[in-house]
């Protein structure tokens, strides 16, 4: 049985299984609007064990067990609402976990060459090493995409639209012959058909939302499998580019006008809340976003070398940063 057969079945049988428990979750919860994620989570979880070519190493069981506390610390959250100190706390956890299973980005390199040695300050605990230097890069990547995915999720649709996407970047950088990791690519389409099952009751108006345990299981599934594909970082950058602007922007703005970055921001300074704001339908903010990403990841798909993803990478931020300043005054135009 060839890959193509394999892909076929990973994306088949994680977006039935979503679909159908996404529709049981929405139908036995009527009263809790957020168990998306539980949904999500449990059918790329299911697929994930019965897919005979996935071999388990330590880096996918930390996957799995990071899935897994996820799961329960994300419904927890969506009854309790802990405090921005217990997510924190929570993401450094899921940080460790992947650490503890040989999770390690010990070397920066651009063009072929080297920029930054990352695995100094070697640390010996329990018969296993670690560099301090890697583990707070992974700590730093992994609580920094957390969030920017989870910021996503306040507007209808965008955080499984994104992350279908980011996941297809994953899947097309598996299979370069440089990558050479179709068991990778197995997984990314499990991700994507968990999404895209749940997108369909997703979709403006939704349904039903992923809740805590949806969004972050994104974020994280997108942070590891980035460096699990030969530390892929950049073209998961390209891909979220938009959203990782706006969380920028958000931390600039709270940060002038003397307001925690942590607590829950009332005042909706995100470009989604601004474009609905301005009157755009849920439906219309997300087909631009849709538009946007599908473009970075079109042109990623074609831009190989280094150089040319850290210029693209600069001119979509730049545009993005002109948008957001400048972005309401040209929309009047337009529309």
């Amino acid at each position: 049985m060839n890959w193509l057969i394999f892909f076929l079945m990973a994306f088949a049988l994680s977006s039935g299984l979503s679909f159908g428990l996404v529709n049981w979750s929405k139908n036995k919860s009527k009263n809790f609007f957020r168990v998306g994620g539980i949904a999500i989570i449990s059918s790329f979880i299911m697929v994930f064990l019965i897919v005979s070519e996935i071999v388990i190493t330590s880096q996918l069981t930390a996957v799995l067990v990071g899935s897994i506390a996820i799961l329960i610390f994300g419904f927890w959250d969506d009854i309790k609402s802990f405090n921005w100190k217990t997510q924190i706390l929570f993401q450094l956890f899921l940080a460790l976990i992947l650490v503890w299973f040989g999770f390690e980005i010990n070397l920066i390199s651009f063009s072929g060459k080297e920029l930054l040695k990352l695995d100094y300050w070697n640390l010996v605990l329990w018969g296993k090493s670690f560099s301090i230097i890697s583990s707070l890069f992974i700590g730093f990547w992994l609580v920094g995409i957390i969030n920017v995915v989870n910021w996503l999720d306040g507007s209808d649709g965008l955080l499984s639209m994104a992350g279908v996407l980011s996941l297809l970047a994953v899947f097309l950088v598996s299979l370069r012959p440089e990558v050479n990791q179709p068991a990778l690519a197995i997984i990314s389409l499990i991700g994507i058909g968990s999404l895209s099952g749940f997108f369909i009751f997703n979709f403006p108006s939704a349904k039903i939302e992923a809740g805590t345990s949806g969004s972050y299981f994104v974020g994280f599934l997108l942070a590891t499998l980035a460096i699990i594909a030969g530390t892929k970082i950049a073209t998961t950058m390209v891909i979220l580019i938009l959203p990782v602007t706006d969380f920028v922007w958000v931390i600039i703005e709270r940060v002038r006008e003397k307001q925690s970055i942590f607590e829950k921001d009332n005042k909706k300074r995100h470009l989604h809340y601004k474009l609905l704001k301005m009157g755009f339908s849920p439906k219309q903010v997300l087909l631009g976003y849709a538009l946007f990403l599908s473009l970075a990841l079109l042109i990623s798909f074609f831009v190989v070398n280094q150089t040319q993803k850290i210029l693209l990478l600069v001119i979509e931020f730049i545009m993005i940063l002109l948008f957001m300043s400048k972005g309401k005054l040209i929309l009047k135009k337009w529309f």
